[in-house]
């Protein structure tokens, strides 16, 4: 039991770090986000905007001061329009960013997670081998044991063993795996073979 809470507790503690860690990225894409906010409002206000030189303080607006009044209205909304799509380009790739940094967070707790099976595995198995020695000890005798070992302890863990389909780590690891496929990624099995298109490739 000893054994068992301390890997659960470093399952735990991985879990907290790779949170923590992941955090810190979501806050560089919040920033991204707000420097998109800011370049749009930088050029919706380019127009009215004043620039000093030695000579004083002149207004944008001035400096086109010879142009047609309906020319200086074109180029207020030319200056929103590209503050527009410059927002709108950084919002979509951070949008993008933001779901991958989620898919590759679930990714990893489900390889922390198979890493805390194994340790269990070998813990279950270790306590397997020691009850034998006990027993040995008690009766003087040693309990027949055979490759049912491996198959007890396989018993034990079959309903908490991960499911992520065996192609995941590839995929994972060449950038092909979307939001939207995940779910056969984690799901595994038959489900993978049959519905996901990566499966061949």
């Amino acid at each position: 039991m000893r054994t068992l809470d301390t890997i659960y507790k470093g399952r735990e503690l991985n879990f907290t770090e790779n949170e923590e860690l992941r955090s810190v990225y979501l806050d560089s894409i919040k920033d991204n986000l707000e420097f998109g906010k800011s370049t749009k409002d930088f050029f919706k206000s380019l127009p009215t905007m004043t620039v000093t030189t030695a000579a004083g303080t002149v207004s944008v607006s001035q400096i086109f001061e010879g142009l047609p009044s309906w020319s200086l209205v074109l180029i207020g909304l030319s200056a929103a329009g590209v503050g527009y799509l410059i927002n709108l380009w950084i919002v979509r790739l951070m949008r993008k960013e933001k779901q991958r940094q989620y898919l590759e967070q679930d990714f990893e707790r489900n390889l922390y997670y198979e890493q805390y099976i194994n340790r269990v595995r070998v813990a279950l198995t270790s306590l397997y081998y020691d009850i034998d020695r006990i027993h040995k000890n008690v009766f003087n005798s040693s309990y027949a044991l055979d490759d049912s070992t491996e198959k007890v302890v396989e018993e034990v863990l079959k309903g908490a063993a991960p499911t992520m389909c065996k192609k995941v780590y590839d995929h994972m690891k060449s950038g092909k795996i979307t939001p939207n496929l995940w779910v056969l990624c984690e799901v595994g099995g038959e489900r993978a073979e049959k519905q996901c298109p990566l499966w061949t490739k």
